[in-house]
């Protein structure tokens, strides 16, 4: 898991901005991309038929899958139907 801290201040007296390494917490949790992927495969699924199941673009499934951004429960609660693997598998809780 890596998590990105980003916040830009400005200061209102001088008018100059800085940028200051700060809370905007970005996390993004490579595990279940591979466990995503590892499923799929198991399934012989395309990422664009998962896409399609989930009604959104293959970029955005992609995110998913390389770990760059954490899908929305309701998309979790979707893949796990279509992979028919618990939640608990894919966010790395078990490994069963």
């Amino acid at each position: 898991m890596v998590i990105i801290f980003n916040y830009t201040v400005q200061s209102t007296a001088s008018q100059e901005k800085y940028s200051v390494i700060y809370y905007n917490i970005f996390m993004v949790n490579i595990e279940v991309g591979k466990r995503l992927k590892e499923c799929r495969k198991a399934n012989k699924l395309t990422q664009r038929e998962i896409s399609e199941m989930l009604g959104i673009v293959l970029q955005q499934y992609q995110t998913y899958e390389s770990g760059r951004y954490q899908m929305d429960y309701e998309k979790l609660i979707k893949v796990c139907k279509i992979l028919n693997v618990s939640a608990d598998y894919l966010l790395g809780l078990t490994d069963i």
